[in-house]
């Protein structure tokens, strides 16, 4: 499996994965001062790490450069391509060969705007019925977050909405709703000895809380990924800083973050008017954290004529990927359909991030 993808890596791209902000993953700040971070000083951060990283590595200038991220970094990632724009039109060295544009995975753009499309994203998926979902629509005028208690019959729509959907696993809505508690990544440290017998103590530990997700679940990995973060040996081979805590895989509560963008709207607008910036934008079609509606909403009001139409884009020549569409801006919306190649994943369809789909999207990045 390495082999396979150190060689897809080498024939594709180079790949330059950026922990960001100082806190996410090994990534750390010296000062509490340079740990105090917002959507907007992260946009200035990773511009200043870019341009650094590209003096250290001027081998790497001449080659196209594309910006990448998914979920909540649809907020940062169009920041960043104005950001590195702006700069090469001032002349700041070295210069990043944007010109190739950036691309999205199931993005989150707008305060409230992806929370408000998973009710007619429910509709469309068989998850409410046609009643309810006229119901809402009629009651709730279209907004269904942070709604006015006093309108009744809203709440009530609501309410079984949310009766509907409880037991659904919004990343994927055809996996089983396994309760995946992010905190449970320190259990790793509370092991004597992880790497002698790994096996033994995770089954005690599974045995001892009963609220770790069971290895038949998708989110299963998870709980191991702490394991294999925290080992020595690993942080060892990585080049990790010494004397490193513990390290989580949702690091939220421990970093002072500021989320001061609420409409990521405008940098996709801004980019577009370059011109020479594409942006692909990526929705797994079974993914109702932010689900393909609401990206399609935003898009739909940018007004941009469309150039190639809704059709499919194939795997094989007889198996669809998922269905695309272009705009005039440059701008390219996908989804991710479903995949039939891995046996655990046969039947499931797009989810939140690549990994549920990962030969669609490998495909699609090297094209």
């Amino acid at each position: 499996m390495c082999n396979m993808y150190t060689q897809f890596f080498f024939q594709v791209a180079n790949i330059l994965y950026l922990e960001s902000p100082a806190g996410s993953g090994y990534s750390y700040a010296k000062t509490r001062r340079a740990a105090e971070t917002s959507d907007t000083k992260q946009i200035h951060q990773i511009d200043q790490f870019l341009r650094s990283w590209f003096v250290d590595h001027p081998e790497f200038i001449s080659n196209s450069f594309y910006v990448g991220g998914d979920s909540y970094s649809g907020k940062i990632v169009p920041g960043v391509v104005q950001q590195i724009s702006l700069g090469n039109e001032k002349g700041l060295t070295p210069l990043i060969n944007i010109q190739q544009g950036y691309v999205l995975g199931n993005p989150a753009v707008r305060t409230n705007l992806e929370p408000n499309h998973r009710v007619s994203f429910a509709h469309r998926m068989g998850l409410i019925s046609d009643e309810l979902h006229e119901s809402l629509e009629r009651n709730c005028g279209g907004k269904f977050f942070n709604v006015d208690p006093s309108n009744a019959k809203c709440s009530n729509g609501l309410l079984a909405y949310h009766q509907c959907i409880s037991e659904i696993y919004i990343e994927q809505i055809l996996l089983p709703n396994c309760k995946v508690d992010y905190v449970l990544a320190d259990i790793s440290q509370t092991l004597p000895n992880i790497r002698t017998s790994r096996r033994r103590e995770l089954k005690e530990s599974r045995n001892d809380s009963s609220s770790l997700p069971p290895p038949s679940c998708f989110t299963y990995r998870y709980f191991l990924s702490a394991f294999w973060a925290n080992d020595e040996n690993v942080r060892r081979a990585l080049g990790v800083k010494k004397g490193f805590g513990k390290w989580s895989r949702c690091n939220t509560q421990n970093i002072p973050y500021t989320y001061d963008i609420h409409n990521a709207i405008p940098y996709h607008v801004n980019n577009s008017l370059k011109c020479y910036s594409f942006c692909i934008l990526i929705n797994g079609d079974h993914d109702m954290m932010i689900p393909f509606s609401s990206t399609e909403a935003w898009i739909k009001s940018l007004n941009y004529s469309i150039v190639d139409d809704w059709r499919p884009w194939m795997m094989t020549s007889n198996q669809v990927a998922g269905y695309t569409r272009t705009y005039a801006n440059k701008m390219t919306f996908a989804t991710i359909k479903a995949t039939n190649s891995k046996p655990f994943l046969s039947s499931l369809g797009g989810g939140h991030t690549a990994e549920y789909n990962p030969d669609q999207c490998s495909l699609m990045f090297k094209r």
